[in-house]
């Protein structure tokens, strides 16, 4: 250990902070102009260091090359459409870069990198700003030698944000939602999954905003059922909005059936309230799927019903493999939806019945917006933007 490195990690009061100079002695006062804003900082007490090795850091500083090796990290433990949105990537951005991966140990997408990623690294399990989880991240990161390092959300933005305090990185942050988050304000190359995502960050720099890839499906015939079937697909968690697509459900004038696919925390709640309802025959909680895109060519709308959305990859798959879509005013749907397709102030129940109503109008909108927008999520589209975007952070 370097008893001159100017940036250590420390373990102060039981949190993180920067340190400045770390003398021989392993004890150290730390600035109070470091770290993040609000995070406390004590007096000289004996720390746990992980200080910077500058000799290999520095090697070959100054020289600009293009980027051969790339480590993506997301320290998600859950599936939904970060997490599918990120496997995607490291999957094609692995037929052009050698990529390595940096995910929870035990995490449920593990198992679906290609082979053609070279590398699933473990993330060391803690909160962000635990000494050892840096230290353990930081040993990964010096062990990989990416040319850029490219995190997903939050906690792993925030994790390789404090790395990058001791030792030289190229960091791409990409943010996934829409809930505020000062760290992407913090890290100097930073995209966006939507516009509405990058409205969140105040950023000097600007933030540039990337799709999510989605694959088109592939050729087959649209075959609705009989029964007008209203299909949602999602994790069952508050935000989406399934409880109030339900209750708007059961006041519908006309016969259907409501099909939701997807497993989480709500399903109890869910299930009570589609028996307070009497909706039993009317509503299908449907659990975890694979084969969403077949169920959506078996309905005959599909409803985005959430409070809130930094993309909303159903969305998306939706458009593109479903007859008519519509969606509340998240994420990603006033930038891909024309306005007789999205849902105001939660009014779920009266635009199914102007899209009962008036079907094949509101559908030839939606292949029109299909049409336009299936370009956008092409993969090859996304990984060209991602690649653009690294070597500009190498070069900068």
């Amino acid at each position: 250990m370097s008893a001159r490195s100017p940036d250590a990690i420390l373990l102060v009061d039981g949190q993180v902070a920067l340190a400045g100079r770390v003398p021989a002695s392993g004890r150290t006062a730390p600035s109070r102009g470091d770290g993040l804003r609000g995070m406390p900082v004590g007096p000289y007490i004996r720390t746990e260091v992980l200080a910077a090795d500058a000799r290999e850091d520095s090697a070959g500083e100054g020289a600009v090359r293009p980027t051969r090796r790339a480590l993506l990290v997301l320290a998600s433990g859950g599936w939904g459409g970060t997490e599918k949105a990120f496997v995607e990537l490291a999957n094609a951005l692995a037929s052009s870069l050698e990529v390595v991966v940096a995910v929870p140990e035990g995490c449920p997408y593990r198992d679906r990198f290609s082979e053609s990623v070279a590398g699933i690294r473990s993330l060391r399990p803690g909160s962000r700003r635990n000494p050892l989880v840096l230290g353990h991240l930081r040993r990964l990161i010096r062990e990989v030698r990416p040319d850029v390092v490219h995190t997903h959300a939050a906690k792993a933005t925030e994790m390789v944000w404090w790395v990058s305090r001791t030792m030289p990185v190229v960091q791409v942050a990409t943010k996934h939602n829409t809930r505020p988050r000062r760290i992407f304000s913090r890290v100097r190359w930073v995209t966006a999954v939507s516009h509405q995502a990058a409205a969140t960050v105040d950023h000097r720099h600007g933030v540039e905003v990337v799709y999510n890839a989605v694959p088109a499906p592939g050729p087959g015939d649209r075959l609705p059922r009989e029964t007008f079937t209203i299909l949602a697909v999602g994790r069952l968690h508050r935000h989406k909005g399934f409880d109030l697509l339900i209750r708007e459900a059961a006041r519908l004038p006309f016969g259907h059936l409501l099909r939701i696919a997807g497993e989480g925390p709500e399903r109890a709640r869910l299930e009570k309230l589609i028996r307070r309802l009497g909706s039993e025959g009317r509503v299908e909680l449907l659990g975890h799927r694979e084969d969403v895109v077949d169920l959506m060519g078996d309905a005959h709308v599909l409803v985005v019903s959430s409070r809130t959305e930094g993309f909303s990859l159903a969305l998306v798959e939706g458009l593109l493999a479903c007859d008519l879509v519509l969606s509340t005013r998240v994420g990603i749907a006033p930038e891909i939806l024309p306005e007789e397709l999205l849902i105001d102030g939660f009014e779920i129940g009266e635009k199914l019945c102007d899209a009962h109503a008036r079907y094949d109008e509101l559908r030839a909108l939606a292949r029109e917006a299909r049409t336009r927008a299936e370009p956008w999520f092409r993969m090859t589209e996304i990984v060209g933007r991602y690649r653009t975007l690294y070597e500009k952070a190498l070069a900068s």
